[in-house]
């Protein structure tokens, strides 16, 4: 709390929603963050996308409070597409990896990032620029084999891409790789990321030493969970069409989904329901309600007449259908304005404004 506290006084905006409601639980560094800032020296964002598929509305949470941190810090956002990491983990051509991150981009942009101060890349096309190669060597010679395996529970049948590749998405934690766009100074990264990210960042943090780095700082969120209640949603479904919410789904599908698919914390009948209320705990529509809904006296108006009884799960599903539309309707409006142009623009770190 003490924390959140000094974040609104230095920033001066209140908290993001997520992390006045614990959504983002655990970090590293952010005092170091707010030192900087306090300060009046730069820092940078770090954030990215393994275009596997479509996007839903899980990918966005860590995205949408990245454009969050920029906008507060006035930072400059380095977004990775991991182009590279798909090729070698999933079994798709690389023209299809490479179209697919192509394709998310114009979702990533549409969630607000600043033109101006949002460099997007992908890793295989730009891990072959000299200064990112130069980092990403450093720490090839600094990282044993051993590690990755444990760390990350690479095989002795993985791909050597496989192996390589941790080093790579960490390399761009380092404002050094950027070459000219941070001045050749050594800028202190956040980086944002749910929370199976995190042994790459444990990583940066152990070698940032031995390179004469700034320890990336880090911020993590829990999963969004699926509309069954497992831990994480996913693009694909074992059995039959995928249930997750994309960001691309209509008004129809996504009340579809939410009413067919949501993990209830009602009770098994009206009677009982009305006598002990719902467990908001283990309820999905609730859950999403506490990452998507703006309002907290309004959520916790939800929460109150849904675990009093006054609430049946019906009602709660329609209005987590509502919120979800709202947004990703919201979403699909400023996608359609995202131009092939202003993709490209993006690719570029000629226009980035530092400070």
């Amino acid at each position: 709390l003490d924390l959140l506290k000094r974040l609104e006084r230095v920033t001066g905006h209140k908290p993001h929603r997520l992390l006045r409601r614990g959504l983002f639980f655990a970090h590293r560094g952010l005092e170091e963050i707010l030192d900087d800032f306090e300060a009046g020296r730069p820092i940078f964002l770090y954030t990215g996308r393994g275009p596997s598929g479509d996007m839903h509305v899980g990918h966005v949470i860590p995205m949408e409070f990245t454009v969050w941190l920029q906008k507060v810090f006035k930072a400059v956002v380095v977004f990775q597409i991991a182009d590279d990491e798909k090729y070698w983990f999933k079994d798709k051509t690389w023209e299809e990896i490479y179209e697919l991150g192509k394709k998310n981009v114009y979702d990533i942009i549409a969630l607000g990032f600043d033109p101006e101060r949002t460099f997007i890349f992908s890793n295989r096309d730009f891990s072959r620029n000299e200064a990112y190669q130069r980092v990403a060597f450093d720490m090839l010679n600094h990282v044993r084999v051993k590690d990755i395996k444990s760390i990350f529970g690479i095989k002795d049948e993985s791909l050597s891409g496989q192996l390589m590749w941790p080093v790579y998405q960490s390399t761009a934690a380092f404002s050094k790789a950027f070459g000219p766009l941070f001045r050749g100074k050594n800028v202190r990264c956040l980086v944002a990321y749910a929370i199976d990210q995190d042994p790459y960042f444990r990583l940066c943090r152990d070698v940032a030493p031995k390179l004469g780095f700034m320890k990336p700082c880090s911020i993590m969120c829990r999963f969004l969970p699926a509309l069954e209640g497992d831990a994480k949603m996913s693009t694909t479904a074992k059995t039959g069409p995928p249930k997750a919410v994309f960001m691309h789904d209509t008004p129809t599908e996504i009340a579809s989904k939410i009413k067919k698919y949501a993990f209830s914390g009602g009770r098994d009948t009206l009677a009982e329901h009305r006598e002990h209320g719902g467990n908001t705990e283990v309820d999905v529509s609730y859950q999403w309600l506490r990452h998507f809904l703006e309002d907290d006296e309004q959520l916790a108006d939800i929460k109150a007449r849904y675990e009093s009884g006054e609430m049946l799960t019906g009602e709660l599903k329609k209005l987590c259908a509502d919120v979800v539309t709202e947004m990703i309707l919201e979403h699909q409006h400023k996608k359609a304005q995202v131009t092939e142009e202003v993709v490209n623009s993006f690719y570029s770190m000629d226009n980035i404004r530092l400070y």
